[in-house]
């Protein structure tokens, strides 16, 4: 992959200096709102410490992700024409015309058996060029014998939501119950690819044949079709006399030189899922595949999304208090616990945002320049 090359055009006009001011970046991000008992998702960005509420005009908007040049906002949501319905939809908001529209109409639907199919969206990313997004849906069975849930990672038309070809169907609780297919979805900045976890071959310490999450490529392979054109990380399985530790990568995103992607690694000491998991924030050079930790999370701690500040010169990620039912330790975040940190993709000290310490899935968008112009009388 060849890295973007930018080319900034100075000029001077007479006696007047052109002065640029350091490029700094509004973060957005997810944050729930309401009580406890009713918590609803809510939008907002954050510039210089200064917070404010980002209006979609949709109830209870959740996964937001924006496009790298920060126009678009694509979150899940339930309908507004049809409150009633179980299923949620996907939806595009125009960041500068404040207009918001459908791209994705989930319906849900009655079976033969009168159960009911559901379904809703989850990560979406939109691609560098704006043309295309590619997203999960989750699709869950109301029927004991409906086989659980599982994902379909898809590919639309950015403009109108045009079906534009089915990636991939998730193998759901057929392999684990991990859930660790399709988490986090981003564009290559410099290739028409998208990265997201999916399952791939591995070979454990006593060389049993199994698989676990990595970080895979999907591109174009053939004519309105996508699908695995490359992997890029490779997850670890290890087998002990009396447990099965298992680590799947998560949340990938790639730097925007697309030189570098960061991603979680989350570790589950058990199958069972009966001890909570461990993360880490890692960095990797995609060419040589080497890199380092630059966070860690204790135990319990579950991640919630990683994006890279503007110059790559820190990541802004999130994580929460992960979900405890009855004493089985589930892969997903209280959003209502989550909170945003920074850090530098070499490591060092961990900071926060400052003003939205609080918030999931944050994503940083640069600043136009600032222009100052002096004029120098003699």
């Amino acid at each position: 992959m060849q890295p973007y090359a930018t080319v900034l055009n100075k000029m001077l006009f007479g006696l007047a200096l052109l002065y640029w001011a350091p490029i700094q970046a509004q973060v957005i991000f997810g944050a729930d709102i309401g009580t406890a008992s009713d918590p609803q998702g809510a939008i907002f960005r954050v510039i210089d410490g200064e917070v404010s509420s980002i209006q979609t005009g949709l109830p209870d908007p959740r996964f937001p992700s924006v496009s790298p040049p920060g126009n678009l906002l694509v979150v899940s949501s339930p309908d507004p024409a049809q409150p009633g319905e179980a299923s949620t939809d996907l939806f595009a908001h125009d960041l500068l015309t404040g207009q918001t529209r459908q791209l994705v109409d989930n319906v849900t639907e009655e079976q033969p058996d009168g159960s009911f199919l559901f379904a809703s969206p989850l990560f979406s990313a939109t691609e560098v060029n704006g043309q295309r997004v590619a997203y999960v849906n989750q699709l869950s069975s109301s029927s004991p014998q409906g086989g659980g849930s599982f994902r379909q990672l898809s590919v639309i038309r950015a403009s109108d939501g045009f079906d534009l070809a089915l990636a991939e169907l998730g193998q759901g609780n057929a392999i684990d119950f991990y859930q660790s297919e399709f988490v986090g979805i981003d564009w290559s900045p410099v290739a028409p690819v998208f990265a997201t976890p999916g399952y791939v071959p591995v070979t454990t310490n006593t060389g049993r044949e199994t698989v676990a999450a990595g970080i895979v490529l999907f591109g174009e392979t053939g004519p309105g079709a996508f699908g695995r054109v490359g992997q890029i990380t490779q997850p670890v399985v290890t087998d002990l006399p009396t447990q099965i530790i298992a680590e799947t990568h998560a949340f990938p995103a790639f730097s925007a030189n697309g030189e570098r992607l960061a991603f979680f690694r989350i570790t589950y000491p058990s199958p069972l899922m009966d001890q909570p998991a461990q993360a880490d924030l890692i960095v990797i050079d995609i060419s040589t595949g080497a890199g380092l930790i630059v966070a860690s999370f204790p135990a319990g701690n579950y991640p919630l999304g990683v994006d890279w500040g503007p110059n790559d010169q820190l990541l802004y990620f999130s994580a929460g208090t992960q979900i405890n039912e009855g004493g089985q330790f589930i892969p997903a975040a209280i959003p209502g616990t989550a909170q945003m940190y920074s850090v530098s993709p070499l490591g060092g000290e961990i900071g926060q945002v400052p003003g939205a310490p609080a918030g999931y899935f944050p994503t940083a968008i640069p600043l136009p320049r600032v222009i100052f112009q002096g004029n120098f009388e003699g």
